[in-house]
């Protein structure tokens, strides 16, 4: 199926939040929804990182580079969020309910791609109580050189602890997973199974590559999951 085609059958096309630690690939898919097929993209974070910013004048692309190698960059960004409680909250509530300030520039027809789910708990499972929206989960290993506080809920995003939330709270047909390592990455049989009953399932680990993760979702699109 090309693009156009999917663009012009866009009520086929689901609201998506993406679900990863950093560097799991949810913003090359975010910018490929976005990009080639006109989702609206928007960030659970949005308002943290805008505070973020202006107090350090950085653009959204040097404090994503800096969190991931600075770990008082990366504190600020708890401390922030934490400060905000509920507000984080409150955002994906509005961003559910088409409330969202950032919404006054999207246009009606456009699907939204959420790209930085962290909180199973606190934030995907507010998602996929909705009707309207599904979760794509991200696996990844190569976090070697970044910094991780592993004491933050953030930070606790395995694909082992998503397929248990899954599998608690029955979200199968609202799941997919795909395990998008940099080395070769088998699920045990308990959590195989688990990744066999939702939505749709993919190991391209060992042969993660950006172009590798967008045919998956091309896959995906052609079989309408999303």
């Amino acid at each position: 199926m090309e693009n156009q085609e999917i663009i012009d059958n866009i009520d086929m096309q689901k609201n998506i939040v993406l679900f990863g630690l950093s560097g799991s690939g949810k913003d090359t898919i975010a910018n490929f929804l976005e990009y080639e097929l006109n989702y609206f993209k928007i960030r659970i974070a949005g308002t943290i990182k805008q505070i973020i910013q202006e107090n350090r004048n950085m653009s959204e692309d040097e404090l994503e580079e800096a969190k991931r190698i600075h770990s008082n960059i990366r504190q600020e960004h708890h401390d922030v969020g934490n400060y905000l409680g509920l507000g984080t909250i409150n955002r994906v509530k509005l961003i559910i309910s088409g409330k969202v300030n950032e919404f006054k520039y999207k246009q009606s027809y456009q699907s939204v791609v959420v790209h930085d789910g962290r909180g199973l708990d606190r934030e995907i499972k507010l998602f996929l109580e909705n009707p309207d929206w599904i979760c794509v989960f991200l696996s990844r290993n190569n976090y070697d050189k970044e910094f991780r506080n592993t004491q933050h809920w953030t930070e606790e995003g395995s694909i082992e602890n998503a397929l248990k939330f899954i599998k608690e709270n029955n979200f199968y047909d609202k799941s997919i997973i795909i395990i998008n390592d940099k080395k070769e990455t088998e699920l045990t049989e308990e959590y195989l199974t688990i990744a066999e009953d939702c939505l749709g399932y993919y190991n391209i680990s060992k042969e993660s590559t950006a172009n590798n993760l967008i045919a998956v979702i091309h896959d995906c699109i052609k079989n309408e999951l999303i």
